[in-house]
């Protein structure tokens, strides 16, 4: 199968797909470029600016419009805040919220389920630093903020998991390696 993958917003996003583009090649498809060439697709979508909002609903009319074979999963804090409009821009697709996200490729794709943390990459595709994530959630009461609606569970990844994959990624050949979080100040390992 065809998938393709679209990511829209912050570096922990960025991380996420990148983890499970592994997966989703681990269990046997290939990753397209190009939304037209997709059986499926993977919006991981933002909602922190309205600005990422648009764009990631441009995108979700576009590949209903011109491939509307495609099966679409949108996820991220778009799928997880503003469903609906998620729905109104591809009313085919599946919404899976954040805190269902890394099970993305073992609901869709027969890859092997994981548990705990579970975000990991060993490459970052088209990017010569790597993000690790480390840490998801706040919980802050912030008045502008959208961030606590989207991703409220606060987590975070075990210091040894984090050094494995830092070892991944630099034995790969990346020299640069920054650490993300939704809040880092809440990191707790």
């Amino acid at each position: 199968m065809n998938v393709y993958l679209k990511t829209f917003g912050c570096r922990v996003n960025q991380s996420a797909t990148e983890s499970l583009r592994e997966r989703i090649v681990k269990a046997g498809h290939k990753i397209c470029e190009k939304f037209e060439d997709a059986d499926s697709a993977v919006i991981n979508g933002c909602s922190v600016t309205g600005e990422a909002d648009k764009d990631c609903a441009r995108l979700l009319r576009l590949i209903s419009r011109r491939n509307p074979k495609c099966h679409i999963i949108v996820t991220g804090c778009y799928a997880t805040v503003f469903p609906q409009a998620a729905l109104s821009n591809a009313p085919s697709a599946e919404l899976v919220p954040n805190p269902r996200k890394q099970d993305i490729p073992s609901d869709f794709f027969g890859a092997d389920k994981i548990s705990g943390f579970g975000w990991r990459a060993t490459a970052h595709h088209g990017h010569s630093r790597a993000f690790v994530k480390i840490q998801d959630g706040c919980k802050g009461g912030c008045k502008y903020c959208i961030v606590p609606q989207a991703r409220a569970e606060m987590t975070s990844k075990f210091v040894a998991e984090t050094l494995a994959e830092i070892r991944s990624l630099t034995d790969n050949g990346y020299g640069e390696i920054v650490l993300s979080g939704i809040n880092i100040g809440n990191y707790n390992c």
